[in-house]
């Protein structure tokens, strides 16, 4: 029930494993479509392209991955002020849902389901640093 920063790069993953198979399968259909001259059977591949979800996550230099990485590289941010940004910067999205007010939590309208995300935590576990029980692992 409570989705985080863990669920929301598990989630990123299978959209981005999804857009292999529609580019394999579907797209390169469609290819082959048109290159045999049946331009005009193309609406018999019925499929749901996910790019505008992956976009969300990733497309330089808006996607919800990039404002995480300038926030928690500027260090003045908290996870609130995130949440403000991506929304302010997604709202107009058709696979992000706008929470009625910004308090926690937003929603991805995924290829499978809308799946809420609480946004508490993201920044810290977006930091890049060493663990102090791996650096103790190092230094002994």
């Amino acid at each position: 029930k409570f989705n985080s920063l863990e669920q929301f790069c598990i989630n990123y993953t299978n959209e981005k494993l999804q857009q292999l198979y529609i580019q394999y399968i579907f797209k390169s259909e469609e290819k082959e479509f048109l290159a045999e001259g049946l331009g005009d059977f193309l609406s018999q591949l019925d499929y749901i392209d996910n790019q505008g979800i992956i976009d969300l996550f990733d497309k330089h230099p808006m996607g919800i991955f990039n404002l995480l990485d300038e926030s928690t590289s500027l260090g003045s941010s908290d996870d609130k002020k995130l949440l403000e940004k991506i929304v302010k910067t997604h709202k107009d999205s058709p696979c992000f849902k706008t929470p009625k007010a910004v308090i926690d939590n937003f929603t991805i309208s995924h290829s499978a389901k809308q799946v809420e995300y609480n946004i508490n935590g993201f920044r810290n576990k977006n930091k890049d640093e060493i663990s102090k029980e791996i650096q103790d692992t190092i230094s002994n």
